[in-house]
């Protein structure tokens, strides 16, 4: 292995430093991704930087790695392309397969189980960062999991070996008024569902007006200027105009047939230059047609008043869809601030039930075809891709950091050519590591913490991967309580607000219809 140059190693510390300032960027967004509520399209965004990073984190090592063997330019080029396509592509492969086909022997958990496991933890990490939640015997100081360390603790929340049955247990007092808080957030309050209503009731009266034939000006003055067009065109074919045509009977007769063919409800006296007439006809049939396919749409007679139109089954069943509320509500025109409110009520309600139905179903139902696949999967990799995501990004970011202080080192003791100068970062980390296992903070101090940590290692007892856990665990809460200001700070600054595909909203939760 030949001794890298001066220009090298600094070139080396530039590539360094402006991953680093990706990485830890990126690290202090993933943690604004578990405290905000991330869809699953964002956690895919999230994902794909991750992956970016991680695959020139590799390619970095390498790169470093091949300049020492004094490999040639092409050769190093090619070698960090492959490096980062597989790396890429690797993980990829290994979230796919971690979401899809997740088995743990140790909590006997199988894939829909941990699938049925994930919906309901995602919902209960929603709810302890915007303190929506009061958890038998694990409250805790409110706005405690909106702290970076809270995130982090969050994050890994999922993959910590806690006992879901228990968690299930604490729950069911709370999972229903956590559904029906999260669904008052996603319509916006009372506000937020009276604006709801509104369109709703716009939508039918706009519906109303077509099948009275209200509002078709428009269309009526096209369709007849068309028409009249039409047939003038035809008759100065004929060297005729409507006036000449309606001197003469003969051919009055003649135009006023092929009239009728066009539009049938032209009046049987009709004179050829009566234009006001066939404006009229055309009226008649744009209003029909129009209310004909209100009719036949909505499946009700002709002739209804407005109130019986609103009130008719379709129509209130339409109403009752756009505002999900549930069978036999009456949905009126007008409504009072009080009446409103219960209807309100009656919706957050209705919908909490039907979402607590989902989030207590059948084991198999969550299974690969089952009726709640797709929600265990959307949720399995909300749960899952933060934490992996975190365990890469700072397994990057602390390796590139001990790499950066080693060739810093090395230009420091460049014409002394010191040995050992990769004992300097495996010191300072494991120095930084070992103060961080043995400080405290509020998280490793709370309820819940505490609650998941002893279940842990009663039920894992003898397992040193479990101990190995909740050590990182307990680093990772501590560092980022010291680490996510500076790392938010170079995003915010540096990269100008980059966002990583992930923009910063309210706790919501998705009404199913």
């Amino acid at each position: 292995m030949r001794s890298l140059s001066i220009k090298t190693i600094i070139f080396l510390i530039i590539l360094t430093s402006i991953y680093l300032v990706f990485e830890l960027s990126f690290n202090a967004r993933l943690l604004d991704v578990v405290g905000g509520n991330a869809g699953r399209e964002e956690i895919e965004h999230i994902e794909f930087y991750g992956r970016i990073l991680s695959s020139i984190a590799a390619a970095l090592f390498l790169l470093q790695y091949l300049l020492s063997r004094g490999v040639g330019f092409s050769k190093i080029l090619w070698a960090c392309i492959l490096c980062s396509f597989c790396v890429y592509y690797g993980l990829r492969s290994f979230m796919d397969n971690l979401v899809d086909n997740w088995v743990d022997d140790i909590l006997y958990t199988s894939t829909p189980m941990f699938r049925r496991h994930a919906v309901n933890l995602v919902l209960v990490q929603n709810a302890l960062v915007n303190d929506r939640v009061s958890l038998a015997g694990v409250d805790e100081v409110p706005g405690l999991y909106r702290l970076p360390e809270g995130k982090s603790f969050l994050a890994l929340f999922p993959i910590l070996a806690v006992s879901m049955d228990e968690l299930d247990r604490k729950m069911e007092q709370t999972r229903l008024q956590l559904l029906r808080e999260a669904i008052e957030v996603k319509v916006g309050g009372v506000q937020g569902y009276y604006g709801a209503y509104t369109k709703a009731i716009e939508t039918a009266l706009t519906a109303w007006k077509k099948y009275r034939g209200d509002g078709l000006d428009k269309e009526i003055k096209s369709k007849h200027n068309e028409v009249w067009n039409e047939y003038k065109s035809r008759l100065k074919r004929r060297q005729l105009t409507p006036d000449t045509v309606a001197r003469n009977a003969r051919l009055s007769n003649s135009v006023r047939d092929e009239m009728r063919k066009r539009l049938k409800y032209l009046p049987m006296d009709w004179q050829p230059d009566d234009e006001v007439a066939v404006y009229v006809a055309v009226a008649t049939e744009v209003r029909q047609k129009t209310a004909d396919a209100v009719v036949k749409s909505y499946r009700i007679p002709y002739g209804l008043s407005q109130t019986d139109f609103i009130n008719s089954a379709p129509v209130q069943k339409e109403l009752r869809e756009r505002l999900h509320l549930p069978p036999k509500t009456l949905v009126p025109i007008k409504i009072s601030k009080q009446n409103f409110i219960k209807l309100y009520e009656t919706m957050c309600v209705s919908q909490a039930k039907k979402q607590a139905k989902k989030y207590t179903a059948p084991v198999e139902s969550f299974a690969d075809g089952g009726d709640n696949a797709k929600m265990g999967l959307d949720a399995a990799r909300v749960a899952l891709v933060p934490p992996v995501a975190l365990f890469f990004s700072l397994f990057g970011a602390i390796g590139h950091l001990g790499k950066l202080l080693y060739l810093f080192g090395k230009v420091c003791t460049y014409r002394r050519q010191r040995r050992g100068i990769w004992l300097l970062p495996l010191g300072v980390i494991a120095v930084i590591w070992f103060v961080f296992s043995h400080m405290e903070n509020q998280i490793t101090r709370s309820r819940l913490y505490t609650a998941m940590r002893e279940h842990a290692l009663k039920n894992n007892e003898g397992y040193i991967q479990t101990r190995l856990l909740l050590n990182m665990v307990h680093v990772v809460a501590v560092g980022q309580g010291f680490a996510y200001q500076f790392n938010e700070s170079i995003r915010v600054h540096v990269l100008r607000d980059m966002t990583f595909g992930y923009k910063e909203k309210q706790a919501e939760a998705v009404i199913q219809r």
